[in-house]
């Protein structure tokens, strides 16, 4: 099938060269969001024949993979194509570049990208004034807390981007308005907010309303329809509007974009209401038969459960369970990364599931006798005697927690902005307690006899390197490594490190990761203590928990709280 597809798209090439007629790129980019797969092979055959810039070609490719879901494609031909100095001067194209390479790094859950295109963009949109991609990039924002866990910071951003556009006038912008209310309408969706879900609907539809009257092409206006169709007919049937929920279905199937593999995908779930469960297992097959391997993402994995319980609801519950398991072996595989997914766990995901398949029901109910409630007197008679010794013991508590974050905030300002002098050098030893965490911080600084042997300049200068490249933030540093960049071997690197630090090469590093995290804290107060955790090199939350106890003597979330109290204070 693809011989012939490529045949033909050589055909027509060759046609167009003998008219010296090649379609407008604008026209190119509408095929490729539509059928993405012939255009391709198009474009492989354009770029032999030298019908077009290579540039133009990468941006071509790079919304035809986007359209397939292959989201890594998308994110290296964009990136190929912005390299490219003929591209510079369209400023159009090259901010729609920076808008597809957000989304694409945000759906294949590269966060680290998705910052660093979201900074490049917000830059090239205030020095541009384009409303359009500010809005877009604060959207883009909105959908990487989403996928951190901060909820509201999520909404927040989304509805900054909606109220920035409010007023707006040209397609670009109401087109993004319309993206990002569709964005809202998901998570609202999601978080069981139909109500808000449905007002935020009735918004886009009158966003959509002007996108038509200012002209916008046909393909984007019909796109952005059937997005908002299929999401309105499974609101309408949710909130009981059935006869609403048909007529929206209707319109969505009058769309085009309705017969392309992610339209198809878009309307499972109001099929899934309904228990058109075939046809659910039908989209979804044809779905998988066109991805590739980089395609693991977002979409893939919303699929697969949707395919699940397509075949729960068949009572099929062998092929459902597969699915649940191969879902759960993939969550596995993105939890392990650098940038953890939390949009998809597998409890949220598997608890439809269980509510379908929950059989076991309370069939009595709890028997109050009468010595039960003269225990429960008794009790309460202990517990009044005993609140007001927890009450002091928590009063002490605070005030000991408080005093600790206090001295551990010092130390920390204290190790970020002094610098290690050629004699001198900052360790910092595990204190057990407060006064330890004072006496400590008092000798921070404090320097030696200044005719130090060579062990300890050595010593020095692989300490200051550590700290100021954050070579302990890399896992894939070895001992050896390490002792490459003190310029020694292994056997003395260890006694060196031993002898001016007391600590083998974990402790060490974990100390410096402990302090690395407190600054984190600091600086970023809005961030999960699980997500300060893995930027800090201490992924496994149990044990920067114990680390972070051991060596402050406080737990992350007293310190967290105090932090913030301290804060608003």
């Amino acid at each position: 099938m693809r011989i012939i597809s490529t045949f033909f798209a050589v055909f027509f090439v060759l046609c167009l060269h003998a008219e010296k007629s090649i379609p407008s790129f604008a026209a190119l980019q509408g095929q490729a969001q539509e059928r993405p797969e012939s255009t391709l092979s198009l474009l492989d055959s354009l770029e032999s024949a030298s019908a077009l810039p290579v540039y133009r070609i990468d941006c071509l490719r790079a919304y035809a993979y986007h359209a397939l879901s292959r989201y890594y494609m998308a994110m290296s031909c964009a990136k190929r194509a912005l390299e490219a100095d003929e591209l510079q001067s369209d400023t159009a194209a090259c901010n729609r570049l920076y808008m597809l390479m957000t989304e694409s790094a945000i759906q294949a859950y590269s966060l680290g990208d998705a910052v660093l295109f979201i900074t490049k963009g917000k830059h090239i949109a205030q020095r541009q004034k384009d409303l359009a991609l500010q809005a877009d990039m604060l959207s883009a924002e909105g959908n990487v807390y989403r996928q951190m866990g901060v909820i509201n910071k999520s909404y927040e951003y989304l509805w900054k981007a909606v109220d920035m556009l409010a007023d707006a006038s040209g397609s670009p912008a109401l087109f993004q308005c319309s993206h990002s209310l569709g964005y809202l309408m998901m998570y609202y969706i999601k978080d069981k907010k139909l109500s808000e879900a449905w007002e935020t609907g009735e918004q886009r539809t009158e966003i959509i309303h002007r996108l038509k009257e200012a002209n916008a092409d046909d393909r984007i206006v019909d796109r952005e329809e059937g997005f908002l169709y299929s999401k309105m007919a499974y609101l309408a049937y949710q909130l009981g509007k059935y006869n609403t929920a048909k007529t929206y279905c209707q319109k969505f199937y009058e769309t085009r974009f309705s017969g392309t593999p992610i339209g198809k995908l878009e309307i499972n779930d109001y099929l899934l209401r309904i228990g058109d469960y075939r046809t659910i297992l039908l989209h979804n097959e044809q779905y998988f038969q066109r991805i590739k391997e980089d395609s693991l993402n977002l979409l893939f994995m919303r699929t697969l459960y949707q395919s699940a319980q397509a075949y729960n609801g068949l009572n099929e519950h062998k092929n459902a369970y597969a699915l649940m398991q191969r879902l759960h072996a993939l969550q596995s595989n993105l939890h392990v990364s650098d940038e953890r997914n939390q949009l998809f766990n597998l409890a949220d995901l598997t608890q439809a599931m269980k509510q379908k398949h929950e059989l076991i029901r309370a069939t009595d109910k709890i028997i109050i006798r009468n010595h039960t409630i003269a225990a429960l007197i008794i009790i309460s008679i202990l517990l009044i005697a005993l609140l007001g010794g927890f009450y002091w013991s928590w009063k002490d508590t605070r005030r000991r927690n408080k005093k600790m974050t206090q001295m551990i905030l010092e130390l920390n300002e204290k190790q970020q902005l002094g610098s290690f002098s050629k004699y001198s050098v900052s360790v910092v030893n595990t204190p057990s307690s407060a006064d330890e965490v004072q006496t400590e911080s008092s000798r921070t600084g404090a320097e030696t006899d200044p005719e130090k042997p060579d062990d300890y300049e050595v010593f020095v200068a692989f300490n200051n390197r550590v700290k100021e490249e954050k070579l302990y933030l890399y896992y894939q540093l070895t001992r050896d490594d390490y002792a490459k960049f003190m310029g020694v071997d292994r056997n003395r690197f260890a006694a060196l490190l031993k002898k001016y630090t007391g600590k083998n090469l974990n402790a060490y590093l974990n100390n410096l990761r402990l302090d690395y995290s407190v600054y984190l804290f600091r600086t970023h107060p809005d961030w999960p203590i699980n997500e300060i955790a893995i930027q800090s090199a201490l992924p496994s939350l149990s044990t920067f928990y114990r680390l972070f106890k051991e060596r402050y003597g406080i737990s992350p979330k007293v310190f967290k709280e105090q932090l913030g109290e301290q804060n608003e204070a």
